[in-house]
This record gives structure tokens, sequence and C-alpha cells, in this order.
């Protein structure tokens, strides 16, 4: 994958078009031009390591259900994330991370889910990013908010890059042509604005989810921080290829962009990764658990992100 870091993603695709295409015709000189070809790419050197770390607790709380009905009961996922977090956090840690969709009710407007995550935050003295769906002017917007020791609001950054059909329905009128379903439907509202968390004096980056495939979205953010947080909810696709699908994307993004992530999901799979693409840690899928770990900081830009940056 040390490819990545100097094409981006296209030169991954383009070296992988290559070798299908010569392989169409199975002879001795297009099996040496792509063992010459790979053998090259193992002299691209490994992304350089930075200086300084945050150490992080991941907490993958699970939730009462899977499938299109997941969230049927957003209080209880909020719970089981809570319980868990209590259940695992026995250090002491940089802060604690949550995935997306692990509060579907707004703490603002129930006051119990706002006191639960004051309460939290004040026993274990540490501060929680957390997966936020909360509400503006009646539409939802898909957040991910960083909480102080004392459960305050320290920064909010509301999903940008939405996924179609899943947040929103594109082409509206036709596709209330096609089903009056899709009146009932609420759009979530993007936001606008990078935003980034500051745990320990570092500047940690959200990803949410869908976002992770656009590029342009997931280089600002690579640029503009020290290390990746991608929270994800993969309760919709249980039981698939997605979660394994969406940790290989992960792994590519790492290197692309020579940053430590921290991937945590609903679910799972909820990996440590470090900037050259390698698993350090990852849970199992469909149970409760947690990962612990040190998010290594890094300001150093590839020759992708010098190019385009």
């Amino acid at each position: 994958m040390p490819i990545v870091s100097l094409g981006g993603v296209l030169a991954l695709s383009a070296f992988t078009v290559l070798v299908a295409t010569l392989l169409i015709e199975f002879t001795a000189k297009r099996v040496l031009i792509i063992a010459i070809a790979f053998i090259a790419i193992n002299f691209i050197p490994n992304n350089p390591q930075g200086s300084g770390s945050v150490r992080l607790l991941a907490v993958q709380g699970n939730t009462p259900s899977v499938g299109l009905d997941f969230n049927s009961r957003a209080q209880a996922v909020f719970n089981l994330h809570r319980d868990a977090t209590r259940e695992f956090a026995q250090k002491t840690y940089d802060a604690i991370v949550w995935p997306e969709n692990a509060i579907d009710i707004d703490p603002r407007q129930f006051p119990e889910v706002a006191a639960d995550i004051t309460s939290l935050t004040k026993e274990l003295q540490t501060p929680l990013i957390a997966g936020v769906v909360q509400r503006r002017e009646g539409s939802p917007e898909n957040a991910s908010i960083a909480y102080s020791k004392t459960g305050t609001r320290e920064s909010v950054y509301i999903k940008r890059g939405l996924t179609p059909f899943g947040e929103y329905i594109p082409l509206r009128k036709l596709a209330e042509l096609v089903s009056p379903l899709a009146r009932n439907v609420n759009d979530f509202v993007s936001g606008n604005e990078r935003v980034v968390h500051t745990i320990s004096g570092a500047k940690l980056a959200p990803i949410i989810c869908y976002e992770l495939i656009q590029d342009d979205l997931v280089r600002d953010m690579a640029l503009n921080s020290q290390a990746l947080i991608v929270q994800t909810n993969s309760a919709t696709f249980s039981d698939t290829a997605q979660s394994a699908q969406q940790l290989a994307i992960t792994r590519i993004r790492a290197v692309e962009h020579s940053r430590y992530i921290l991937s945590v999901s609903t679910i799972g799979i909820s990996a440590f990764i470090d900037n050259n693409g390698r698993v350090l840690s990852q849970t199992r899928e469909n149970i409760k658990s947690f990962l612990v770990g040190d998010l290594e900081l890094n300001s150093k830009k590839t020759f992708i992100d010098r190019l385009l940056g």
C-alpha cells in the first residue's frame, strides 16, 4: 500500500487495473512485469513517524438489535454505551470515544441524557467524544461532539458528507412520484465547516461513516489535524462484508495521509490503525467490546497531500 502515499487511491486503483489487465493473458513475460512492479512498490519508503500521542479508550457498546430497526430504541443504545464505558474504563485516558449514533437522542432536549453524560465524564474525569444525533429547527444533524471532563460541549462537528438515501433523499420530487412514502422521510441537515477536536493539546479530526470515501473531505480533515477518528455505525449492515470493507478503506486513508486512525463502531469492527495502514488492534463484530491504544500524532504531509493540498 505505500503507493497510496505517492498517488492516493487513484494510484492504487490504476495499479490494480494494470495487474488485472496483464493477467488477462497469462504469459511468462507478463508475470515477470507484475513481479517487477510488486518489487518496485516495496522500495517505496513507509510514512515517517511523528511525535507524541494520546491514549484513548474506544467503546463498542453494541445495539439492542441490528438491521434497519437497530435504533428503534435510541435510549437503549445510549444506555449500552454508558454502561459499557463504566465497565471498561479502568485506567486513565486522554479521552473516551463513542461511535456514530451512540447518542441518538439530542441531550439538549432530554435533560436525563445530558445529566448522564455529565455524571459519567465527572466520575471518570475524562473527556468524551461521542456520535450524537441532534436537532436544528426540527431537522436532524449527525454530529461528533467533544464533551469536557465536566460534561460541557467543547466542540461540535456536523457531518458534511451526508449519505444519499440513508440521510437524505436525492432527487426528492422524483422519489416522491415513485413512492409517496418518501414524503415521510426527514432529511438530515449537513454541516458547512471543518471542526477539529482538541484533546490534551492534540488535534483529532472526526470523520463520520460515509465521509470516509470522500477524498477531498478526508484530505481537508487530515491536513488540519494530527490524527483521525472515524466514528461509524455498522448495525444496519450486520453480518455483511460492510464492516470489513470499511476497515480496508480506513487503512488506505491512513497511508494516504500518514495519519494514525481510531475507527470505532457500534457493533464492530473497531480498530486502531497506524499511519502505514497496519491494524494494531481490532474488535470482533456484534459484541460489546472495547479497545485501548495510543493514537500517535503526525503533522507530516505525504506526496499526494503536498500535491493536492
